[in-house]
């Protein structure tokens, strides 16, 4: 699984392994450990998923400074 976008709410994925609408999932965040997560949609290998509780606004700043800066084209 690779996250695409990550929100305090719920996440999108690229995956390949095969799941459904309604699904209840458990998905690893550093920091947070274990996210329970229903899967919302599914569609060409991307899953869009959100969390049974949302991820507190002080851990998902951390997160989001995990995440190193993206490079540009130029």
């Amino acid at each position: 699984m690779r996250i695409i976008n990550l929100s305090p709410l719920g996440l999108m994925c690229r995956s390949d392994e095969r799941v459904s609408v309604g699904e209840r999932v458990t998905v690893w965040l550093p920091l947070v450990q274990d996210m329970p997560a229903d899967i919302r949609w599914v569609e060409d290998g991307r899953i869009g998923m959100e969390f049974i509780e949302p991820i507190k606004p002080r851990i998902y700043d951390a997160l989001m400074a995990l995440i190193p800066p993206r490079r540009t084209a130029w």
